[in-house]
Parts: structure tokens; sequence; C-alpha cells
């Protein structure tokens, strides 16, 4: 009881620094506090949704309700057609880990090149998860995990979730490695459903241009700050 005290109580701090500005960084709310940066993610994951603040690689800043709406309804179109034993693909993004938080915990696999989206799920001990981000080593994660990704699982691909800064009429994308943009095709070919996080943070590090369905061919698109 003293411990979710303590969080609340932090939470509700949290909130306050960013009424007073728009934009700090999570190191920095983490060494006033005296707690892990993730500690620090996983509170501003908790309070985005509902108090208008968007995520991003190194701290949060206020955005426009509307977007806040969006993204609740985006996530929770993904959600209805959540199944047992379906396959998904969730590529790194603030909303992915929002929707990894409200995963049912049922016989489903994740994919996924997040780490916090792999520490938000491995308390769910039915959820199978396949990461294959950058930092794959088990001191990183500071969990056993069981396997590492290859192509022949994108064969039972059932959703898949991408993040790109730009998509053209005719399906070009950018990404920021080749790496991740032939994972990202392999799993919008073989998803039954695909969704779009349209967002202009990762810009500065495109390096990237690949091929893949028109935008018209997503399910859904959320288009992010």
């Amino acid at each position: 009881m003293i411990k979710k005290y303590i969080k609340l109580n932090r939470r509700k701090k949290i909130l306050a620094m960013y009424e007073k500005s728009e934009d700090i960084r999570t190191k920095d709310i983490a060494i006033y506090f005296n707690v892990s940066t993730h500690t620090i993610r996983r509170d501003l994951n908790a309070i985005s949704i509902e108090n208008n603040l968007k995520i991003y690689h190194g701290g949060a800043k206020k955005v426009k309700k509307n977007k806040i709406e969006d993204g609740i309804k985006f996530v929770d179109d993904i959600i209805s057609i959540i199944f047992e034993g379906c396959n998904i693909y969730m590529e790194t993004s603030s909303v992915s880990e929002y929707l990894a938080d409200l995963l049912p915990n049922i016989n489903i696999k994740v994919l996924t090149n997040d780490i916090n989206i792999y520490k938000v799920i491995k308390h769910k001990d039915r959820i199978r998860m396949f990461f294959f981000g950058n930092h794959s080593s088990r001191d990183d994660l500071g969990i056993n995990f069981s396997e590492f990704i290859n192509k022949d699982i994108f064969e039972s691909i059932d959703i898949a979730i991408i993040e790109s800064e730009y998509i053209d009429s005719d399906g070009f994308m950018l990404s920021e490695n080749l790496s991740r943009a032939t994972l990202n095709r392999l799993a919008i070919d073989k998803a039954e459903y695909s969704y779009l996080i349209k967002s202009k943070k990762k810009c500065n590090s495109t390096n990237c241009i690949y091929k893949t369905c028109s935008i018209k061919s997503f399910d859904n698109v959320f288009d992010g700050e």
C-alpha cells in the first residue's frame, strides 16, 4: 500500500511538472525522484493518455487533446480484433507501449524491437515474446527470454503495427535502416490486419526508403505528432 501511494504521488508531481513546462527530459525527472529512467517511462505511459502527454525517446511533451482521443480509438480498434493464438508485430512507439500494457494475458505471440514493450509485457505469463531490438542481451533485458526473432515466424503474423514518418501514395516509406525496413515489409505483407503510426520524431535518422502497400491498404492510420 505504501509503495502504491508513493507511485501515485510521484505521478501526480510529474504531471504538475508538465503543467509548468511543456517539455522535460525523462533523465531529469528520474534524477529528481531518485529512481530509474525505466520507472519514469512507465509513469509517463500511465499518465500520458488521460493528461495529454506525448511520449518520445528521452521525455514527453504536451499535445492536443484530439490527438489523444485519436490514439485511444486507434488502440481500441486493435484490441477489439485480438484473439487467442494470434501473432502480433509491434514496432517501437509510445502508442505500441500503451497497447502492450492493455494486452490481455492470453495465448498470443508478440514480436517487438522495443525493450520497453518487452518489459511491460514480461509479467504476463501467457504471452510469448520475440525480441529483435538492438539491445538484446539478457543483462539489458533483465529477464529470461526463450527465443530471438527469425524470418520464418513472419509467415504467421496476424496483426502488424508499424511506425513511419512518411508514406506516399505509391507505398514508399521511410525507415532508419535496412534491417528495420525489411522486417516491416515482411510483417505488412503477411499480416491479415495492418496498422500504421505516422510520426515525425525520427526524420533526422532516416536513411532508407522501401516499398510496401499504399496507405489505403492499412486497416487504420494514426497520424501522430
